[in-house]
């Protein structure tokens, strides 16, 4: 059924029996993942795919194939969008241009890798894999253009993480999310780390046993999402530490998945199956309408 209902979005399949489904798509489709937000564009995985809206457009699909791809980002320069996807039986590292084109696999590990975040200079990749040498995720760093073999970029294990503007800082933790954790305090939580990739130095962001998730750099403060009251919201707390505020204050179910833009000016997320948008200069957050054609060919 699954297949039945993907093939029917993307129009491969043309009876007329399968085309008179597509209308349901015109209006209030959900369960939308992994936003992204790159120059008024937003990219997302819908139904095992990777979609496109451009600014003040209709969303179409990037990507058209039986297996699963999910967690899009745009590269800073907005020229690439990195996903991962299990069409060759496994998670790997597959990157796609952003005006569409054919999709480019840059991981060919036997386990699960995925991709994290780009470097600034859009030329890399970090991701996560459990090919290192310790236990648990290691990020590993992979080049968009060239044949070069993945290479280890932090010595210690990596989760999840965003770069500063000028690349210089890593907010990361390293363990996963534990949005299905809720009420839970101890260590088995995500902690957010610092590293300067300069000074070569990491540190731990803040002291406390409770949930700190996603973390993204936006100017001099670190945002991520927290369960500090109860529901997981977005906080921030300045790069150099000191007390979290809360930025957001949705109601049950809260905030998951969180990306920040290239720009460090919003914040996608999603809540309750719909994709939202937070302006990190205001603090507002808002629902995105997403528009997808429903007779899209």
């Amino acid at each position: 059924m699954y297949r039945f209902v993907k093939f029917v979005i993307i129009g491969l399949i043309m009876p007329a029996c399968i085309l008179a489904a597509r209308p349901a798509l015109a209006a209030g489709t959900r369960l939308l993942q992994s936003p992204h937000y790159s120059g008024g564009n937003i990219v997302f995985s819908y139904m095992g795919d990777i979609w496109l809206q451009p600014a003040g457009d209709a969303a179409r699909p990037l990507t058209s194939h039986p297996g699963t791809d999910i967690r899009p980002r745009f590269s800073p320069d907005g020229k690439w969008i990195v996903f991962i996807s299990n069409r060759t039986g496994n998670w790997d590292v597959f990157v796609v241009p952003a005006t569409g084109g054919m999709p480019r696999q840059l991981t060919y590990y036997s386990g699960t890798d995925v991709s994290i975040t780009w470097t600034m200079d859009s030329k890399r990749i970090i991701f996560r894999t459990g090919r290192g040498s310790t236990w648990g995720s290691q990020l590993y760093t992979v080049v968009v253009e060239g044949e070069k073999m993945p290479e280890p970029y932090l010595a210690t294990r990596g989760y999840d993480g965003t770069f500063s503007a000028d690349g210089r800082l890593l907010a990361y933790t390293q363990r996963s999310a534990s949005y299905g954790r809720r009420g839970y305090v101890g260590s088995a939580n995500a902690k957010i780390h610092i590293c300067d990739t300069e000074k070569k130095t990491v540190r731990r962001l803040l002291d406390t046993d409770r949930h700190e998730n996603s973390p993204m750099i936006a100017g001099d403060k670190v945002y991520f999402v927290c369960e500090r009251d109860g529901v997981f919201n977005i906080w921030c707390v300045p790069v150099a530490g000191g007390e979290p505020e809360k930025v957001t204050t949705l109601p049950e179910n809260g905030v998951t998945n969180p990306s920040i833009s290239p720009d460090g000016e919003v914040i996608l997320f999603e809540h309750e199956f719909n994709i939202w948008k937070l302006d990190v200069k205001t603090g507002k957050a808002s629902e995105v309408p997403i528009k997808i054609e429903a007779d899209y060919r």
